[in-house]
């Protein structure tokens, strides 16, 4: 660790060597970044946020992360307490600092639990821990929340969180009268969509009170600076409630307002649109966002990439992924245009590797195309290049195995099974601890439901590199599950739920679990 190295870069290297199973080097490694922090006083906020807890503050290293933020919480700025504290605790961000500082601090048979432990068991709807009775406990303490916010004047984000935080645990009459609170006529917050009046709105219609809802919805509509994202749910709950007219009248503007803005089109308008419904998994309606989005964009700018890279991910998700090819190749010929900016831009931050792998995706997404028409030697070719790309990226076995056997190519299926095996056991030979190389190669071998054995050592092993790891143990269990085991993987699932609550995918592997498919 030089003492000139950049210190993001040196970030990154300590969240590496967690993840991989190096966890004394990182911490090592931390400490070196806390004093360099602490040398440039005056970016301290940033060091922190963009940097520390950008690289360390999720799966692995996050305990190492958050024991360093405990142990330095004190003497920083009040500017880098906030930026910490939301980077930590980013579905929170705008109330997690009254959280805390209202935090209760608990006690068991062995140590008291301070309150930091709270914060982070609430982030993680972590009802055991608030035993006896957690239901009163999160209940006393979101209420202190939200007497605190509201003596100065308790915003819309703040009122959404509180309430997103209440139906974690549960706590439905509680997120409903927080997310129905009236805050004065006409006031709302640009750019949140009144975020705690549609939770508010969400709540009615899962109860079946769709007469309660329509109005919240149509008030946001109205009042906010994004309706898109409120406009296609208003109109599924018109349909609900049978007002078909109202619902085909309003479907039918759905286009024109984004176009009759002051100002004139907002690319941010479709991209969050479209990152909001791929959130909660709703590709359908994200793909008709996503594509104006990467259509109206500058080819050749950053803006373009990512677009693409959205649009190709949701495109994916419904198997259209002859398009998605089109679409990444589209972006990558205008980023190796002369002068480009976005070759500009990878270049001078040294992300030309991000270019690589959109290549490589890109002939991921050509090669199962062609599978699927039947054009198994261009298949094959695209393949290849692929693989000279990324030779350990196993996506290409886990998309085009299964589609190779049931086109009856099983010798060209075992070929590639083959040849990307020979590349993961040669990286873990050279890097036994790497604990991400244990988890892909297991989860090859039970995407291609092969050495379901062998991918069971390997889970493990991953496992024991990298406990905290919700991705790890999710493939234990596919690995369990597919092996027979379904009581483990349901217990294996239920612990990757406990890690990321907010997943809906580890959630619904328990409902696919249970039903056997």
């Amino acid at each position: 660790f030089p003492k000139d190295a950049h210190f993001s870069e040196l970030a990154q290297l300590c969240g590496i060597l967690s993840n991989i199973g190096y966890p004394d080097e990182a911490q090592r490694g931390l400490k070196e970044l806390v004093d360099l922090a602490w040398s440039n006083r005056r970016f301290q906020a940033d060091l922190w946020s963009r940097s520390i807890i950008r690289w360390m503050g999720r799966s692995e290293a996050r305990r190492l992360c958050w024991n360093a933020v405990r142990e330095n919480f004190d003497r920083m700025t009040t500017e880098c307490r906030q930026a910490v504290l939301e980077g930590l605790f980013p579905q929170c961000r705008n109330c997690v600092s009254t959280l805390l500082a209202t935090a209760p601090t608990l006690e068991d048979a062995e140590s008291p639990k301070s309150k930091w432990d709270a914060l982070e068991r609430l982030w993680l709807f972590d009802r055991t821990y608030f035993q006896p009775d957690p239901r009163t406990t999160v209940t006393d303490w979101l209420r202190r929340a939200r007497g605190q916010l509201a003596k100065t004047e308790i915003s819309s984000s703040q009122l959404s969180e509180l309430s997103q935080l209440a139906l974690g645990f549960g706590l439905t009459d509680l997120a409903l009268e927080l997310a129905s609170e009236d805050r004065g006529a006409g006031r709302y917050d640009p750019g949140t969509v009144n975020a705690h009046q549609l939770g508010a709105a969400e709540i009615y219609v899962k109860r079946g009170s769709l007469g309660k809802a329509l109005p919240i919805f149509s008030t946001i509509r109205r009042a906010s600076d994004n309706q898109q994202q409120v406009l296609p749910r208003e109109v599924e709950t018109l349909l609900l409630a049978g007002e078909y007219q109202q619902a085909a009248d309003l479907e039918a503007t759905r286009w024109l307002r984004p176009l009759a803005k002051l100002g004139g089109y907002s690319l941010s308008t479709y991209s969050q649109v479209a990152q909001h419904f791929k959130d909660s998994q709703r590709y359908s309606l994200a793909a008709e966002y996503a594509e104006p989005a990467f259509l109206f964009a500058d080819f050749d700018s950053v803006n373009a990439f990512f677009a693409a890279t959205d649009y190709v991910s949701i495109l994916q998700e419904l198997d259209q992924y002859g398009k998605s090819s089109d679409v990444q190749r589209a972006v990558l010929v205008e980023a190796l245009q002369p002068a480009s900016r976005l070759m500009q831009f990878f270049a001078g931050r040294k992300y030309l590797s991000s270019l690589r792998y959109a290549a490589q995706k890109e002939r991921l997404s050509r090669a199962v195309g062609c599978i699927e028409r039947g054009d198994i030697r261009e298949a094959k070719r695209h393949i290849d290049v692929g693989r000279r790309l990324q030779p350990q990226d196993i996506e290409m076995v886990v998309q085009c195995y299964p589609r190779l056997l049931q086109a009856g190519e099983s010798e060209l299926a075992d070929q590639i099974f083959e040849d990307f095996e020979r590349a993961m056991l040669d990286q873990l030979e050279a890097w036994p601890q790497d604990a991400t190389a244990l988890n892909n190669l297991a989860w090859m071998y039970s995407q291609c439901d092969l050495k379901l054995d062998r991918a069971l050592e390997l889970a493990q092993q991953a496992i024991e590199l990298a406990p905290s790891s919700p991705v790890f143990l999710d493939t234990l269990a596919e690995v369990q599950y597919r092996s027979g085991q379904i009581a483990q993987a349901l217990e294996t699932m239920q612990g990757c739920v406990q890690l990321d609550p907010r997943d809906l995918h580890y959630r619904q592997n328990i409902v696919r679990f249970r039903s056997g498919k």
